[in-house]
């Protein structure tokens, strides 16, 4: 991987993601962590929409069918490589 960075968007995936959230958001890079997380979470909350978001870091999924289904069909809404 490169440090390139993406915010992917992606559906369900059978019972991996919380019953309660409505978007499911991977953070993906190299130099990710917790604080990432957090600081995204925290601004998402504070535009007051009304759905629940949940969100992971790519690198730290152990599970590697959830990680081959966000490569197949993970939509990426941001990359820091794109002008």
């Amino acid at each position: 991987m490169t440090n390139n960075q993406d915010i992917r968007w992606i559906q369900r995936f059978n019972n991996f993601d919380k019953a309660f959230s409505d978007v499911d958001i991977v953070l993906i890079g190299d130099f990710l962590d917790f604080n990432d997380l957090l600081y995204l979470k925290t601004e998402i909350d504070d535009l007051l929409l009304p759905y629940e978001f949940d969100f992971c870091i790519y690198k730290d999924l152990k599970n590697k069918e959830l990680k081959s289904h966000i490569d197949r069909i993970g939509i990426v809404i941001y990359n820091t490589q794109i002008k």
